[in-house]
């Protein structure tokens, strides 16, 4: 089965599934379908497609506007993937990278949904710091932190999944240079990066990395960690201040911390 058969196949399966929903005005223009029972598809039913995350969204398509090469690792089922596949335009190129089934599912089906065939490929594995085989912690329906190759609960399951490096990923696909790098890996960040050190060399100075942290997930050494790792890429750090609803330069770790930018 190739690529575009497989996402018919997927699409067929999103279909028949009563669980799931469609919004048609993310972003004002983009369709998205979604498990209306996980945290991000209650809100999207609570609130619309332009509702959700709004403040972020707008400062990833400002971040995104004439950037051609994107990585989106941890794609879920596509919410960045489809914002850069939109305001990149057709020449860019678009990575999703995805290692769970049921987002993987969700993923390619929004790709087809938006006609954005031709301008993302989705790579159904995980980034670690050597390639090989893995164990992806796959949280229940509903549950606040996401899928995870680090933390797990009790009443998780677990999935086999196929571990590529980012410098490896960006051989497959021929990125000779990478513009921007989205990290949301559950506390898999660092393995990441250190997967990453051809690319991060050599993209060093031109390279946009926007990286989620958890403080429940990390630990604040952990943070400082991975700020240095992320500095030491060559980028100034600054974070989404939630409370204050706007960027502002990262230089206190001891409160609740969302996405950080590096550039």
């Amino acid at each position: 089965m190739d690529w575009e058969q497989a996402q018919q196949h997927d699409l067929a399966n999103y279909t028949n599934k009563d669980c799931n929903a469609l919004v048609t005005d993310f972003d004002d223009t983009l369709t998205v379908c979604f498990d209306r029972r996980e945290v991000f598809g209650s809100l999207f039913m609570r609130h619309g497609g332009n509702g959700v995350d709004a403040m972020e969204r707008r400062l990833f398509n400002t971040v995104i506007r004439g950037k051609r090469a994107f990585v989106d690792v941890g794609a879920n089922i596509g919410f960045f993937t489809l914002l850069a596949a939109k305001h990149m335009g057709d020449s860019a190129t678009v990575i999703a990278v995805e290692p769970a089934d049921a987002n993987f599912r969700y993923l390619m089906a929004n790709i087809l949904l938006n006609r954005f065939e031709a301008r993302v490929r989705a790579a159904k594995c995980a980034l670690a710091e050597v390639p090989g085989t893995g164990v992806l912690n796959v949280a229940p329906v509903g549950f606040q932190v996401g899928n995870s190759m680090r933390i797990s609960e009790p009443d998780w399951s677990t999935q086999a999944v196929t571990l590529q490096t980012l410098d490896s990923l960006c051989d497959q696909y021929e990125i000779h240079r990478l513009d921007l790098l989205k990290l949301d890996a559950e506390g898999y960040e660092l393995r990441i990066l250190q997967g990453a050190a051809h690319t991060l060399r050599h993209n060093r100075g031109t390279l946009c990395i926007i990286c989620e942290l958890n403080t429940r997930i990390h630990s604040y050494d952990e943070l400082d960690a991975l700020i240095a790792a992320l500095k030491s890429a060559g980028g100034r750090i600054f974070t989404f201040d939630d409370s204050r609803r706007e960027v502002v330069s990262h230089l206190d770790l001891h409160t609740p911390v969302t996405n950080v930018i590096a550039v």
